[in-house]
């Protein structure tokens, strides 16, 4: 991650064993934008590790409450 909080390269460190995943899954975190990270004050470049969970079923938190 930059120190601008934008995402500068991605790699997958354990692959889901199908290709159409780990794509998407590089996919996404291509987009992802973070608050810059900050030591003494000052923006600074990080690694981040974001786990990625594929499922055919829905989320509860994700469900719309009426």
């Amino acid at each position: 991650v930059t120190d601008m909080g934008r995402v500068d390269s991605v790699v997958v460190l354990e692959s889901s064993g199908h290709e159409a995943f780990d794509s998407a899954a590089l996919d996404g975190a291509r987009e992802l934008r973070f608050q810059p990270a900050r030591k003494n004050g000052k923006r600074i470049e990080v690694w981040a590790e974001v786990p990625v969970h594929f499922s055919k079923r829905p989320r509860l938190d994700s469900a719309l409450s009426f």
